[in-house]
């Protein structure tokens, strides 16, 4: 089983991995296109104060615009949107992490601090986090097989 430490989400999050956001009252139409040019899969959701208040995903525009033949240019964000933000902080531990994501049947998480957006972790990230982990792991065990050979040459069979 592979052991995950406890590092902070901060550890995994690669560098210019921006959030992206959108205003409630923007349409569909121009959601959808913002999630193309950037190909991401979610966008937080901000009020007119700049407060996330939500998120909206390609899901949910599939689910609730295009398989109820809803018109994605007079669909607001709104209409469509996951209400409430779960969040975590850049603090909150990759373990913890996954398990709220679990918890909640999510593939994005913002991450807020000081009431700011700072980023978003997307079950992508971690499986790359993870996929690194293991692939060191693994380099390690390569390298000390290679050790033990040349130190006990005549061990094999």
């Amino acid at each position: 089983m592979l052991h995950t430490t406890a590092k902070p989400i901060t550890a995994i999050i690669q560098e210019g991995h921006g959030v992206l956001s959108i205003k409630a009252d923007a349409n569909v139409l121009q959601a959808s296109k913002k999630l193309r040019y950037h190909n991401v899969g979610s966008l937080v959701v901000m009020d007119e104060l700049g407060v996330a208040v939500g998120m909206v995903t390609e899901r949910d525009m599939l689910n609730k615009v295009l398989a109820e033949a809803k018109e994605p240019a007079a669909t607001l964000v709104k209409e469509i949107m996951t209400n409430g933000v779960v969040s975590i902080s850049t603090q909150t531990s990759v373990p913890a992490a996954q398990k709220i994501m679990a918890k909640h049947n999510i593939r994005h998480l913002p991450i807020i601090e000081d009431g700011l957006l700072v980023g978003m972790l997307s079950t992508r990230d971690i499986l790359s986090y993870q996929f690194a982990a293991v692939k060191s792991l693994l380099k390690q065990q390569f390298t000390i097989d290679e050790d033990i050979d040349i130190e006990f040459p005549d061990m094999d069979g």
